[in-house]
């Protein structure tokens, strides 16, 4: 499971709140801070991805859930770091700027004190969220089998990769690009992709004769790598196969890059 690398209407305290799919990264800190309305935006909220995940589509509600996790716990942590070092309370944060304002102990708001229980209410809520998507995450993947198409090249940062799933006879064709690149110090890989064309599996059409015909039809690549991605179940292509399918990519090809 990659770790790095994305309401239901009625009344809460007299506001109207309207359908949402995602929330913000200030969610918890921005407009009403009362904790009835905030839990009921966080579970109207979860349960969208609930029902994103009973369709098997994981992105980007998992990375979403996976960037508030963390932005909630980010958010104690500093808190209790502030807590330590200085005779003040941690009076606004914001999680886009990452800036804190304290002010001294018997200043803390009222509101502040709310935030406190917004996020101890949420964390473990949103926890679970992640759990599930990641049980869900390993379920696909294992049912994803990736091979070669005939005799790989020595140089295989890029190719083609065709996408199959089930018993569809339609395969869609994705060309890859890994490349390595630099945060500070830190170096990292990142795969690129991009839709080629689709065509249809047949008796005088097999993946092998697919790959011909992308040297024949695409003379920038004369000997591409070439991999079938082979689903064994019927999944969204954008939401869940292609994501799941760049990050084993990306694992298959770095592990034998040479840094250069």
């Amino acid at each position: 499971m990659p770790n790095r690398y994305d309401i239901y209407s009625t009344t809460v305290n007299t506001i109207f709140v309207e359908p949402m799919k995602t929330l913000s990264a200030n969610w918890f800190t921005e407009g009403l801070i009362d904790l009835e309305y905030k839990q009921y935006l966080l579970l109207a909220y979860l349960n969208d991805v609930k029902e994103s995940f009973a369709q098997t589509r994981l992105y980007p509600p998992l990375s979403e859930l996976i960037f508030h996790y963390r932005n909630l716990e980010n958010y104690q942590q500093m808190k209790q770091s502030l807590a330590e070092r200085f005779p003040q309370s941690l009076s606004h944060f914001d999680a886009h700027n990452w800036t804190a304002v304290y002010v001294p102990h018997e200043e803390t708001s009222d509101a502040l004190r709310e935030i406190d229980q917004i996020v101890e209410f949420s964390i473990p809520q949103i926890r679970y969220s992640v759990q599930t998507g990641q049980e869900l995450y390993e379920d696909l993947n294992r049912n994803i089998n990736i091979e070669p198409i005939g005799l790989l090249p020595l140089y295989k940062n890029e190719g083609y990769m065709l996408l199959h799933m089930g018993n569809e006879s339609t395969t869609h064709i994705y060309r890859y690009d890994v490349n390595i690149f630099y945060d500070g110090d830190e170096r990292l890989t990142g795969i690129h992709v991009d839709y080629v064309t689709a065509m249809e599996k047949s008796i005088t059409l097999n993946y092998e004769q697919m790959k011909v015909e992308l040297i024949r039809t695409r003379k920038e690549l004369p000997n591409p790598a070439t991999y079938l991605v082979d689903s064994s179940q019927v999944i969204p292509i954008q939401e869940t196969l292609l994501p799941i399918t760049k990050w084993r990519m990306l694992q298959l090809v770095a592990s034998g890059m040479n840094g250069k």
